[in-house]
């Protein structure tokens, strides 16, 4: 019992064993008791091993015991090995007798012992009170000197909050800085509550009172303060060790034994007076809950689930006491001995007996309390968790979910009874609740898949240490872990978790797989228990609701069996898959025992089924592989959002992991992805060992190439052995990437050039188009741009899009496949990247196309199945799914770059629906036929109907929003259908009979706008209307009536690179790869202007359409339309988004300079002054500035009246107007007025400060000379100074001047070749002198040079 070595008690004890077993006993006493004790002398130890053990456990006891954190090892994963003792002995005692005396033998041994690999250990007495070791009172447990205890003060000891020694209620008057707790409690508050603290025996009911409060409640979102509420409720206190407390004799009592306890300071509340604590929590809960505001991470929050971890906690041992009662009441009178632990034991103190008065009032008392609180919780507040729950999942707070469920999972702490629970002390250890146990399943997995639980103490080394250095300070124990908190990032610490789980985790498998058939009829509903883990399934791998029962139109539940392997109780798997299981690990144990034991025990403990629910170690493994959340690399992929939401956290299972991929399959959905590293193979040229293009290219794909852009025309192109009069491929390396370009003749159209990169997907390569010489002949939609062509008048324009000079960068794929059915095998997504310019955009913005990974003959189909978005589109129309059949051309790939030639068709067939989810569509023929075959008019001749047809709907929208749909008749190809998707237009092929029944011609009727069709009859009249609407086409009705459809795709902008080019650019640039402006369109996506029966104008249908006219007429400049649409372009409402984009292209018309346009942008601002929704953008005072210089060149279709002008500028008001406003407005009143005397105030602007820098100083008037001598003699030695004087001329002379002039060409900025001169003449220095009178030039006598000069 020493502390320091050996007492006296086992020198004595040692002795007598000696003494009986004929040991040595030459040394002494206790000197040859350590050593045998320790085992330096082995016979003892030898003889008696159980010695050495039970000395062991004497050793750990005391340790364990230690009040000093000094004296424990370091928290680590310490092996049986590091933590066996090491016994010495230290000699003690005797000594020296000086330099030549005789040495003293030793008399006394200390113990040493060493253990945790090196670490001595010492076992000290507990003592009673760490003042009285650690010395300066109270104080000294603030204190970094001396030993660190290993508890920290109680929460509830008012001593410990206040810093200041605290005996009683009046010394709390005296405390001059009470603790606020971050300044949440008054001063009064917290005065209130210290002094609740200082009667421990009270402290329950007072310290709940105060905190039931309404308006104290919220305290509770402090640590500090929730940590004071659980001490004074669950720290015991001070513990009964009599049967009988003494009598109170003196007041105050010299002590405090009279306030001590046998079980605690609860449940000794619970057993005398439940009411007011129940109660106080019930009311508690209830206003805690009513402070949800819907959602997590508001204050309240904390309240809420402190609460709902308080009430469980409470309700738990409220039930213990009751069930203790009841225990103890059945065990009167029996002779049955306990050997039960729990509430099944006898414990002085725990509860009541039967024969005390009113005990079946307070047994119906404290059930039914509890009751109400458990059903608070298990409705209220259950369902506020599983919101929150889900509200965090949406938003991908993982973490955030993990509290939550946790806390679900809590309230089920108790019992698994749920709402079927027993009455009161009854047996429920068999009753199991359907939501109860999934909630405790879920939580339990879903916390092992996406919780860090850091309980477990890490492996840190540690290294020998001398003698002198093994104390250290509190900061370095820190650094050790010795007092690193507890995470409670669950809002508890984490090993109640672990308890909860591992109290119902044998009645969870005896519920699901019975051991005995006949108990499954406890269960509500004997599919229960599997459809539990199907619902866990869900809840893990997706955000399924938890908590409601498993519905038919779910699904059927699979029947679910734990494997059947020794030590495999709770590792369930489908029936479905038991069989192909047993006979692997068959299979696996024949193999392994051929390869000996170690091989064979690795098989067959280690052989898996394809799914898993593991309850043993809570988890949900596929493939052998325990699930996980899906790595932020597959899931930021582009081609992931095709199929998913990229902010769902799926949860996956690892298959395989190599250097160039990671392939992982999905827990929820029948889904593989692999993850591929960026391709570094070089593609070689596939026509690399054909001629040159130079040398071999036909004439007509020769011609094409000369127009290609940079890269293609200084690249050394290899044309294709295939090459036809219609098509011909050629294909050239550009940066180390290849690309493939196809000509399409179209004689005696221009020839159209496809270009398409070569880029890896996996480890396949595709073509991805890039380039396209004529934008409304591709397939795929690029960005235009509008390239001249020719110069000077000869010169015009084409519409390319695409990029040529775009660097493809090789970056990592993800390939997606699946396996939804036996009938059709494994499907690969093949995203829309793949087959853009092979397919149109119309069906890869509404189809996700799949190709066939595992069966050769699938491999050459490609299936589009419609994605959501189009299903909600067309919900009203048949399903229908999309079927590529690929055909090879000549001979198989060879190189292992799939440079493979092949043609496709396609075709549409109708689909049916089966079930819902991802199993919904399956493709089946049509009811006649093989559906409708996709039509090319692309390759079709332009002089053929179906090359016609492509010129007309052509104006409409470009060739990758067209689908011309037709059938087979024979070996010819019959056109049934045009749509055009974007557009929302569709036009059927109907055939006119004649008179006599014969077929005189098919005609295409608009689906949308019943009895229009296309038609080919225009006069004069409606050409004139369709000027200027390349986007157009013309429809008509039996009655004759015409009507203009044109599209509303498309965006109308003159581009920069064309205005650069032409001082006065003309030419549009119809943009339809706009997304953003596509998206701003409504419903209708098109607009039919009805010709007027005099065919001399159109009617407006609606705003959007005016709108639409009268930008195009504007940006046109067909000054005289646009004034005459100004009025049908307001509106006094909100603008839709369509009309607002619309609207908004008028900024680009604001520099337009004409004086027609300044007076349609006045117009456009007269019309729309009333209406606060369309705010012209330019300024009105310059405007009315810039027309008041110019109004006298308008034309009269545009010009404004005097009244709309002067009301203009009245709008002004308010303002100072420059002075050629102001004169403006005094003369249009002066008209307005028809006054003959009405005065003018005339107003100049004022003069320049500073002198204008072109200025020239005339002193012709007093030197003599013209101007042009003057100007002539400034630009001495120049080419101007080269210009001939020039004659008076007059009438036919001065006609014939001019013509020879013009025809030569004038130059305002350079010099003019005459033809009838040597000489040259400078435009600018002819017009000069007609501008200063100094030339005379007159056609008529009344003329005037600056007539001329105008």
């Amino acid at each position: 019992d020493s502390e320091d070595g050996v007492g006296e008690a086992e020198a004595l004890l040692l002795d007598q064993l000696c003494i009986q077993l004929g040991f040595s006993r030459d040394r002494p006493r206790k000197v040859q008791a350590a050593l045998y004790i320790t085992g330096e002398e082995p016979e003892l130890i030898d003889n008696f091993p159980e010695l050495a053990v039970f000395r062991d456990i004497v050793f750990y006891l005391r340790l364990m015991v230690s009040p000093d954190l000094d004296n424990l090892p370091q928290l680590a994963r310490w092996s049986a090995k590091d933590a066996a003792l090491k016994w010495t002995s230290k000699l003690t005692g005797g000594g020296g007798g000086g330099l030549f005396g005789k040495k003293e033998e030793p008399t006394a041994a200390l113990w040493i012992v060493q253990g945790f690999r090196g670490m001595e250990l010492k076992a000290v007495k507990p003592v009673r009170s760490f003042q009285k070791k650690q010395g300066g009172g109270f104080f000294g447990l603030f204190k970094s000197e001396g030993p660190k205890p290993r508890a920290p003060p109680s929460g509830a000891d008012p001593s410990s909050l206040v810093g200041e020694v605290i005996k009683s209620e009046d010394d709390v008057l005296h405390i001059q800085n009470l603790p606020d707790f971050n300044g949440r409690v008054s001063p009064s508050q917290a005065e209130l509550l210290i002094q609740y603290l200082t009667v421990p025996y009270l402290r329950i009911p007072l310290v709940l009172q105060f905190f039931s409060d309404q308006a104290r409640l919220h305290l509770l979102d402090s640590e500090d303060l929730q940590n004071v509420l659980d001490s004074c409720l669950f720290e015991p206190g001070l513990w009964q060790h009599t049967k009988t407390k003494p009598d109170i004799e003196v007041i105050p009592p010299p002590g405090r034994d009279h306030a001590a306890t046998p079980c605690g300071l609860l449940a000794n509340e619970l057993v005398y007076s439940p009411g007011p604590l129940l109660s106080s929590l019930d009311g508690m809960l209830t206003r805690a809950l009513d402070l949800d505001t819907g959602a997590y991470g508001t204050p309240a929050t904390h309240v809420i689930l402190y609460m709902v971890r308080l009430v469980s906690r409470v309700a738990e041992y409220a039930a213990f006491v009751v069930q203790n009662s009841r225990w103890r009441e059945k065990m009167a009178g029996s002779e049955e001995v306990a050997r039960g632990g729990g509430w099944a034991s006898f414990v002085r103190g725990l509860g009541r007996d039967k024969e005390e008065p009113g005990y079946e009032e307070w047994v119906q008392e404290v059930w039914s309390a509890r009751e109400k609180m458990k059903e608070t919780l298990r409705s209220k507040a259950y369902w506020m968790l599983e919101s929150w729950r889900l509200k965090l999942l949406r938003a991908d707070r993982v973490a955030e979910a993990c509290v939550v469920i946790s806390h679900m999972a809590y309230i089920y702490r108790e019992n698994l009874c749920g709402d079927l629970q027993p009455g009161p002390g009854e047996e429920s250890s068999g009753i199991v609740d359907y939501r109860a146990a999934e909630t405790v399943l879920a939580c339990q997995i879903y916390l092992t898949h996406n919780y860090g639980f850091n309980m477990e103490a890490g492996y840190g080394a540690v290294k020998e240490e001398k003698k002198e250095k093994k104390k250290k300070d509190s900061k370095e124990h820190a650094k050790r872990g010795h007092d690193a908190p507890a995470d409670t990032s669950l809002g508890f610490c984490q090993s109640e978790m672990f308890d909860l789980f591992q109290r119902h985790r044998t009645r969870i498998l005896d519920w699901i797989e019975p051991s005995d058939p006949d108990a499954a009829g406890q269960c509500p509903s004997v599919k229960t228990p599997h459809q539990v883990l199907e619902s866990v399934i869900r809840v893990l791998t997706a955000r399924h609701p938890m908590g409601k029962v498993w519905k038919e139109d779910q699904g059927c539940a699979r029947h679910w069996k734990s494997l059947r392997m020794a030590g495999c109780k709770g590792r369930f798997c489908p029936d479905t898959e038991e069989e192909a299981f047993e006979e692997q690990v068959a299979a696996l144990s024949a193999t392994g025992a051929a390869k000996g034991f170690e091989e064979w025990f690795r098989v067959t403990t280690t052989a898996a089924v394809e799914t898993e629910i593991n309850l043993q170690i809570a988890s949900f493994t596929l493939k052998s592989n325990q699930t996980e959340l899906l790595d932020v690399r597959f899931s930021s992929h582009p081609d992931f959002a095709l199929l998913f939401d990229p902010a769902s956290r799926l949860q996956c299972a690892k298959i395989a992991s190599t250097v160039s991929r990671d392939w992982v399959r999905l827990a929820s959905v029948p889904y593989d992805m692999q993850l591929w590293s960026a391709e570094s193979r070089v593609v070689p040229n596939p026509f690399g060992s054909v001629l040159p293009a130079a040398t071999s290219a036909p004439a007509w794909v020769s011609a094409a190439i000369k127009l290609l852009p940079q890269p293609f025309s200084s690249m050394s192109l290899h044309m294709s052995s295939g090459t036809t009069n219609r098509v011909a491929r050629a294909a050239g390396v550009y940066d180390g990437v290849v690309k493939v370009v196809v000509f399409v003749n179209r004689s005696p159209l221009p020839t159209v050039a496809h270009a398409y990169d070569v880029v890896a997907h996996g480890r396949r390569f595709y073509y991805t188009q890039v380039y396209s010489s004529d934008a409304s002949l591709s397939l795929h939609q690029l960005p235009e741009t509008l390239v001249p062509t020719g110069k000077g008048g000869d010169r015009s324009y084409r519409v390319t899009s695409g990029d040529t000079q775009r660097t493809y960068t090789r970056e990592p794929t993800l390939v997606v496949t699946r396996a939804l059915r036996a009938s059709l095998g494994t499907q690969q997504l093949v995203p829309a990247r793949l087959l853009r310019g092979i397919l149109p955009d119309c069906l890869l913005d509404d189809y996700h196309f799949w190709q066939g990974a595992d069966d050769p003959d699938k491999a050459s189909m490609l299936t589009g199945y419609k994605n959501e978005e189009a299903k909600e589109r067309d919900s009203g129309k048949p399903l229908d799914v999309i079927l590529v059949d690929v055909s090879p051309i000549g001979s198989p790939d060879s190189s292992g770059f799939c440079q493979a030639a092949g043609s496709a068709k396609v075709r549409r067939v109708l689909a049916a629906q089966e079930g819902a989810g991802l199993c919904a569509v399956t493709e089946s023929a049509a009811a006649e036929g093989e559906g409708e075959l996709l039509l090319s008019p692309l390759f079709a001749p332009p002089d053929s109907v179906l090359g016609k047809l492509l010129a007309v709907f052509q104006r409409l929208d470009c060739l990758s929003q067209m689908l011309f749909w037709g059938r087979l008749e024979g070996e010819e190809a019959v056109l049934e259908r045009v749509e055009l998707p974007r557009l929302r237009l569709s036009f059927q092929a109907r055939a006119k009979k004649s008179r006599d029944g014969s077929t005189a011609e098919t005609r295409m009727y608009c689906e949308q706008h019943s009895g229009l069709y296309v038609t080919n009859h225009r006069g004069d009249e409606a050409l004139q209307l369709l000027k200027g609407l390349p986007h157009a086409i013309l429809l008509r009705n039996a009655a004759k009536e015409l009507f203009i459809l044109c599209s509303a795709a498309v965006r109308p902008t003159r581009p920069r690179d064309v205005q650069k080019q032409d001082a006065f650019p003309g030419e549009l640039l119809f943009v339809r790869s706009d997304e953003e402006w596509v998206e701003g369109l409504g419903k209708v996506r098109h607009y039919l202007f009805p010709i007027h029966v005099s065919k001399m104008f159109l009617v407006m249908p609606s705003l959007a359409a005016s709108l639409h006219l009268l930008v195009l007429r504007f940006l046109q400049r067909q000054y005289s339309a646009v004034a005459a649409l100004v009025t049908a372009c307001v509106s006094d409402t909100v603008l839709t988004s369509e009309e607002q984009q619309l609207w908004d292209l008028l900024e680009w018309l604001a520099g337009d300079q004409q004086p027609d346009a300044t007076a349609c942008r006045l117009r456009i601002s007269l019309a729309t002054e009333a209406s606060p929704f369309m705010v012209c953008p330019w300024q009105l005072a310059t405007e009315l500035e810039a027309y008041a210089r110019v109004h006298h060149l308008a034309g009269s279709a545009c010009k404004l009246t005097p009244e709309e002008e002067l009301r203009l500028i009245r709008s002004l008001a308010g303002s100072a107007l420059p002075s050629i406003l102001e004169n403006r407005r005094q003369f249009l009143e002066a008209v307005v007025s028809e006054s003959d005397m009405t005065p003018l105030n005339v107003n100049y602007a004022p003069h320049p400060d500073k002198k204008p820098f072109d200025a020239v100083i005339d002193r012709s008037a007093v030197e003599g000379g013209s101007v042009l001598d003057e100007l002539k003699d400034t630009v001495k030695g120049s080419v101007l100074g080269e210009y001939p004087p020039q004659k008076a001329r007059t009438g036919q002379d001065a006609v014939k001047y001019l013509n020879k002039v013009l025809d030569g060409g004038m130059s305002l900025t350079g010099m003019s070749t005459l033809p009838f001169a040597k000489s040259k003449t400078p435009g600018f220095l002819l017009c000069y002198q007609l501008m200063a009178k100094d030339l005379q030039l007159k056609i008529l006598p009344e003329d005037s040079p600056e007539r001329l000069r105008a």
